[in-house]
């Protein structure tokens, strides 16, 4: 496949045309974007990289020149690696969330930062929770400042759960945890943002 010289020239000269409403058609954009469609590459980056710039800004601080950085890099890693992608049964998005996992863990560890690794035995298996529960337990105008005091694991899950939509079995395919490791993390997560004081300060809030 052809490269590209900078993914702002991606879509460029395209005109309009509907973002992929279903993981079945965003399968058919790879399988073009594979054959070397610019196009169909240019619709994958339209709906994916707000959410991957999403996926580090939330794990940043709010840093969002870096955020935007690390969302670049993904998506050169991604047009470099298209052609070797093999669907495996997991939808595409839970792929790229994997690539931008793993370049999280690069940039941590490039700022001698190593992310945390918490005990699997901890915590009650959570079922699966809309989003309303996140709400319930931090309001969302405080949510940057408990996401930082998480550990890197179970932020990676609330972001990708709750803020990015991932199912369960997406999200453990994208962090390379079994599912019911991402539902212990993510009981411990909510019970930690509950105890967090924004929490605290946004129930007597209300």
């Amino acid at each position: 496949m052809a490269m590209y010289a900078t993914l702002q020239s991606i879509t460029d000269g395209f005109p309009p045309r509907p973002l992929p409403a279903s993981e079945e058609e965003l399968g058919g954009l790879v399988e073009l974007a594979k054959a070397g469609d610019r196009e169909a590459f240019g619709l994958l980056y339209q709906h994916l990289a707000p959410k991957v710039y999403s996926y580090f800004y939330h794990h940043l601080a709010g840093q969002s020149a870096l955020a935007e950085d690390l969302a670049e890099d993904v998506f050169l890693n991604v047009l470099r690696r298209l052609e070797s992608y093999t669907d495996h049964g997991l939808p595409f998005s839970a792929w790229i969330f994997r690539v931008a996992h793993n370049r999280l863990v690069d940039h941590f560890r490039s700022q001698q930062r190593r992310p945390q690794v918490p005990l699997d035995s901890a915590g009650e298996a959570a079922d699966l929770l809309p989003e309303r529960e996140l709400q319930r337990v931090v309001d969302r105008q405080t949510l940057m400042a408990a996401l930082d005091k998480l550990t890197p694991s179970q932020r990676n899950v609330i972001v990708l759960r709750f803020l990015q939509h991932l199912s369960l079995s997406e999200t453990a395919a994208a962090l390379d945890r079994t599912e019911d490791g991402v539902k212990k993390l993510q009981q411990r997560a909510l019970d930690s943002l509950r105890r967090s004081p924004a929490a605290a300060r946004a129930s007597m809030a209300v």
